[in-house]
């Protein structure tokens, strides 16, 4: 046998090894899709609120935000919460007096525009509202921001919270709850 032999066969077994290699980590691939599994739920939201006087110095709306993530229901992500000032005074939003509870546990508000590693440590300032102010803000829970390699938001998985906000004003300290539960349609 040939020394040209010997040594063009494993080149050839090796170059068709090569492109055959190639060819597979170049090929597009689909993501693996389960299709047996159901769609998403949405959660149909409860909201209740109780005010301590007739006459609260501060209103407040709260829309639950929640989070889906690859097709499986995660929790709440976060609640829109709206302020309006009902009096002709200043009034303001006690954030370190305030609290979300759930599962047990009480947790300090963590408010946007607030520095993610101050969530545990240091509550946001009193945010203060002038006579017939508004004020829309995304609140979350102490607990939700995560550090791994970069902050995310964990979802907050419980069924019933409650947000209960102090309020002060030039005539009083109050504080108003908002109950927030859900359920799906076909619960």
């Amino acid at each position: 046998m040939s020394i040209k032999k010997i040594f063009f066969c494993p080149v050839v077994i090796f170059a068709i090894y090569f492109l055959l290699f190639l060819s597979c980590a170049s090929s597009k691939r689909t993501p693996y899709t389960n299709t047996t599994e159901t769609p998403s739920k949405k959660p149909v939201f409860d909201v209740t609120y109780k005010y301590e006087s007739k006459n609260p110095a501060i209103s407040i709306d709260v829309t639950p935000k929640w989070i889906n993530k690859y097709g499986i229901t995660e929790g709440y992500d976060g609640f829109a919460c709206a302020f309006r000032n009902n009096s002709d005074k200043i009034a303001k939003i006690v954030w370190e007096g305030s609290t979300i509870y759930y599962d047990g546990s009480s947790y300090l508000p963590f408010i946007e525009g607030q520095k993610y590693i101050d969530a545990k440590s240091k509550p946001m300032p009193a945010t203060i509202l002038p006579k017939d102010g508004y004020l829309l803000k995304m609140v979350y829970s102490s607990e939700q921001p995560y550090f791994g390699s970069t902050w995310v938001m964990m979802p907050i998985r419980a069924k019933l919270i409650q947000i209960i906000f102090q309020i002060d004003s030039e005539s009083s300290t109050e504080y108003v709850t908002a109950n927030i539960s859900y359920h799906f349609d076909d619960e």
